[in-house]
């Protein structure tokens, strides 16, 4: 159900006299999406709804392409790489992004110490699983349009001096700091 409301609509309560003795009704000064997740109604607005859309698209891309391994695969692979891997549910189970191993030439694989290093960068930002691979996967304007894990890939022994200047960007650290809005 959307609420869509007429542009220059005023913040407030309905003034209609048609209503007399009718509750007030409350009126937004931005659309809303309600909707249902998990048997809960879940109220957003549009800008969230459009946010978590592309939020989505991207997961999408991402299955597509490949791009993840499953509880399956992880079964398969050495204790010492699964240790350091995140995964997120998804419909149809855990998934790990794939970048955060790297295959040698040698033939072998191993969790690149570069995904190590950048985790633990970007701790004090508090992101959860989700948004840490979202934010890793996605381009990065200050990685000229590559994302981390593309950079994680071409240098996985350590975290570039872009990348870190990148990720030190990402973590609000007060008002007015970078990775901040305001």
């Amino acid at each position: 159900m959307f609420d869509v409301l007429q542009v220059g609509q005023q913040h407030g309560t309905s003034t209609d006299r048609s209503r007399i003795g009718a509750e007030p009704v409350l009126l937004s000064l931005s659309p809303t999406i309600v909707g249902s997740r998990g048997g809960a109604m879940v109220t957003m607005r549009s800008g969230q709804a459009a946010q978590a859309a592309l939020r989505e698209e991207h997961w999408q891309e991402m299955e597509r392409f490949g791009d993840f391994l499953t509880d399956e695969d992880l079964a398969a692979l050495p204790q010492t790489i699964r240790d350091g891997l995140i995964g997120v549910r998804r419909p149809g189970g855990m998934r790990y992004p794939a970048f955060q191993i790297v295959n040698w030439g040698d033939g072998t694989k191993e969790v690149p110490p570069a995904w190590l290093q950048l985790v633990e960068l970007l701790a004090p930002a508090g992101w959860n699983d989700e948004f840490l691979i979202l934010w890793t996967s996605a381009p990065n304007a200050y990685l000229e349009g590559a994302s981390p894990a593309q950079t994680i890939q071409s240098f996985p022994t350590e975290v570039t001096a872009e990348l870190r200047y990148a990720a030190e960007r990402a973590i609000p650290t007060r008002p007015g700091g970078p990775g901040s809005w305001q």
